[in-house]
């Protein structure tokens, strides 16, 4: 409806480079693509200027690392385009990478973006926006391996007369789709809202830590559902959740539209001495 489009694309989308210039041109699109490591174009990025680069340094992938060092700078690629009466050539934006090593300049790692669609944004920034594409290729990993969307229950008809070539039901897989995608969807959210170390958290360990707690469930009057949860770690992120959720308490509409609230029970409860605890 007239948005803007980003399309991320992996080196397999820059070999046909006739396919490749025909998707890039649509209006309000911007797209970023993994250049191929060709030896012609390593060649070139290494006879850049020294000068040219612009060294930062980024995190290193554990804590207390030593930080990565990498050299960025730009340059321009010609691509021929074929898709006129004319062979022509095309200069495209190029984002150069070049990741030091510490075993020496010849054992540096060289990567390439190839930019359509936008000269203004700043070339580190279009970097960090490309390795989101991460993000989204395990969104699909576990979609098919923990959401099981390639063995969707009720997506084909059991009764068809040859087993070998079954009938299956668009609508049902569809739904079953939209369905696991909206899950994984909502724990994206919630792990967008977590502390830092549950960003883009995969849900078998949001399960680990969040929701495979045991609790108590409490019908309070005829509209409350109370939740007591006994969980023994991550006590502080547990109170600021409940708070928030307390805040604006949501219904169930499969128990009668009751509101939900949370409570977290105290780590050493009292007993009695008949041996029941009061929370």
């Amino acid at each position: 409806r007239g948005a803007p489009v980003c399309v991320l694309l992996d080196a397999g989308a820059a070999q046909d480079t006739h396919a490749l210039l025909s998707l890039v041109d649509a209006p309000k699109q911007v797209t970023l693509v993994r250049t191929p490591r060709r030896p012609r174009y390593v060649a070139d990025w290494k006879r850049i200027p020294e000068q040219a680069w612009q060294r930062l340094e980024e995190p290193g992938p554990f804590v207390a690392a030593p930080p990565k060092i990498i050299h960025i700078t730009e340059t321009t690629t010609k691509l021929p385009d074929t898709r006129g009466t004319a062979k022509c050539i095309r200069s495209v934006r190029t984002i150069v990478i070049r990741e030091q090593s510490r075993r020496g300049p010849e054992k540096d790692r060289w990567h390439a973006l190839w930019i359509f669609g936008d000269d203004a944004t700043p070339a580190y920034e279009l970097v960090q926006r490309y390795r989101q594409r991460q993000h989204h290729e395990q969104r699909h990993r576990i979609l098919l391996h923990d959401a099981f969307v390639d063995t969707a229950p009720s997506g084909y008809d059991k009764r068809s007369p040859d087993p070998k070539t079954p009938r299956f039901k668009p609508g049902a897989l569809a739904l079953y789709t939209w369905l696991c995608g909206v899950a994984t969807d909502a724990l994206q959210r919630l792990s967008a809202r977590l502390p830092k170390r549950f960003r883009h958290a995969h849900p078998r360990t949001l399960r680990r830590f969040l929701f495979g707690q045991p609790g108590e469930l409490y019908l309070l009057g005829p509209d409350r559902l109370l939740v007591v949860i006994h969980a023994t770690r991550l006590r502080p992120l547990w109170e600021s959740l409940i708070a928030r959720l307390n805040r604006d308490p949501v219904r169930i509409p499969w128990l009668q539209n009751r509101k939900l609230f949370l409570n977290l029970a105290p780590k050493k409860p009292r007993h009695f001495q008949n041996g029941s605890t009061i929370p």
